[in-house]
Order: structure tokens, then sequence, then C-alpha cells
């Protein structure tokens, strides 16, 4: 399975460096408007964010439902013995208070995995659809995010886990904040 991952990493890879080299290619040759340029970039990171969205529902779907594979047995114990956690920072502090158990790989795995995983996704709204409140975005990434929680529950590929859609909307807010601050200092 790490095979077929790798795969479509390398595939999404690749086919947004086309795009990315395809856009610039147009941006600077035959695209004279700027209204034409802009046009271009927005359709671009409309399809980079389609990909990384499919990707992201890759990994954290299709790629662990494919590899846990439950039986109806697993599956009732799942849901009984802990296929979610709605307690705010539990597992956060779980990997905080017993790092040697948990570092480096699951530490990083689940604490920085969950902040940058969205960040570029928080990114790729931000140039598609401008600068829209923090709270409209806010509303946005948690719904996206309570979506793909959701769907791991449902497909036992992973725990819906309250710590997860924080950490997730850390990252987002970090992206958020960054962004304004960089394109406002810009316009100065």
């Amino acid at each position: 399975h790490s095979i077929s991952y790798l795969g479509h990493m390398i595939f999404n890879s690749v086919f947004v460096l086309i795009i990315l080299v395809s856009n610039w290619n147009l941006y600077s040759n035959y695209f004279d408007k700027k209204i034409d340029k802009e046009k271009m970039n927005k359709i671009t990171y409309e399809i980079i964010l389609i990909l990384y969205t499919i990707m992201i529902l890759n990994v954290t779907i299709y790629e662990r439902q494919l590899y846990i594979g439950f039986t109806w047995q697993e599956l009732n114990n799942y849901f009984k013995y802990g296929g979610f956690n709605i307690i705010p920072f539990k597992t956060i502090f779980r990997y905080i208070t017993d790092i040697e158990r948990y570092w480096p790989r699951l530490f990083i795995l689940n604490i920085f995995g969950n902040i940058v995983i969205f960040m570029p996704i928080q990114f790729l709204m931000m140039k598609i659809f401008g600068k829209l409140s923090f709270k409209k975005y806010l509303i946005i990434d948690i719904a996206l995010i309570l979506i793909i929680e959701i769907l791991q529950f449902i497909t036992c590929s992973g725990v819906f886990d309250v710590d997860d859609i924080i950490l997730n909307i850390f990252g987002m807010s970090l992206v958020y904040f960054t962004y304004i601050k960089l394109t406002n200092k810009k316009q100065l």
C-alpha cells in the first residue's frame, strides 16, 4: 500500500508541477491584461486545491481503509472501545506527558502533521476566494475538517478526534494571519 500511496503522491506532484509551469508560460508569454493573468492564476489554484484535497482524502481515508480491513467483530470493538475522542486536548496532553513513548514518530506525525496538513488548503482558498473575514474562513475550515473526521469515523479508517480539529484549525489560522499580515505589508 505504501507503493500505491507513493505513486499517488508522485503523480499528483508531477501534475501540479506541470500545471504551475504551464501557468507560468501562459502568464509570461500569452496574457497581457492583468485580469486575464488573475483568472489564469485563480484557475491554477483551483486545480491544485482539488488535487491536494483528493490527496488528503486518499491519505486519511482510502489508504487507511485498505490497510485496516476490519472484520465485523473488530468493527464492533472499534465503536465500543474508542473510535472517537470528544474531550479537547486529551490526545495532545497524552502525547506531551508521555513523550518518551510517542517520540519522535507518533508525536511528529500526530501533532505537527495535524498542524501542517491543512495549511496549503488555507493558502489556496485565500488565493481563490480572497480576503474573507477570519470568521468566514473559520466556518469553512471547521466544516471541511469535520467532514473528513466524520468520514474517517464512519469508514473506520481513523478516529474522530476533536484534538485533530483543534490542531488543523490552529495550522489554518497561522496561514490566515500570516497571509493577511504579509499582503497588508505589500500594500503599504
